[in-house]
């Protein structure tokens, strides 16, 4: 996917479940704090679910999804 591509899918994820106001306050947000992403990711993106039940979820969302 191309970085255009890859923003314009972002924009739409934003939009569609923001909502136009709150998506532009989220950009907002995101370009004023100096997040380390990896440690947030690490904190926590996936903090409650086991490595068992996150690979069972990689699994079934390639499955279902066009990865290429």
């Amino acid at each position: 996917m191309t970085d255009k591509e890859i923003w314009s899918k972002g924009m739409d994820c934003l939009f569609d479940n923001l909502g136009f106001i709150d998506a532009q306050k989220f950009i907002v947000m995101v370009n004023s704090r100096k997040t380390d992403y990896t440690e947030w990711k690490d904190e926590n993106l996936f903090k409650d679910m086991s490595e068992e039940e996150f690979i069972k979820n990689a699994v079934e969302y390639a499955k279902t999804h066009d990865l290429e």
